[in-house]
């Protein structure tokens, strides 16, 4: 997904550096996000958790392969990078 100005600047906000944007950017391209363990989208994803809660897991997981967040329902939303973003 390309980020917007407003999507940069929150993630900038929440203690990302402006140099980090594009690992984070480009990660959104490869996440594998999945909610009871079934495979979702992240438009779906941004439907259920808001996109500020996707872009701060997005932020965590482009850097520490892993990130969750709660639905308002209490479900989970599993975000994993793959392995192959690293090499």
């Amino acid at each position: 997904m390309k980020f917007t100005e407003a999507d940069k600047a929150y993630l900038i906000r929440i203690g990302n550096g402006e140099q980090h944007l594009p690992q984070i950017e480009e990660a959104t391209q490869v996440v594998r996000l999945t909610k009871n363990g079934r495979r979702i989208s992240s438009k779906r994803a941004i439907e259920e958790i808001g996109r500020n809660e996707f872009l701060s897991a997005m932020s965590r997981c482009a850097y520490h392969q892993t990130a969750s967040r709660r639905t308002p329902t209490e479900e989970t939303i599993e975000f994993v990078v793959p392995d192959s973003f690293w090499k």
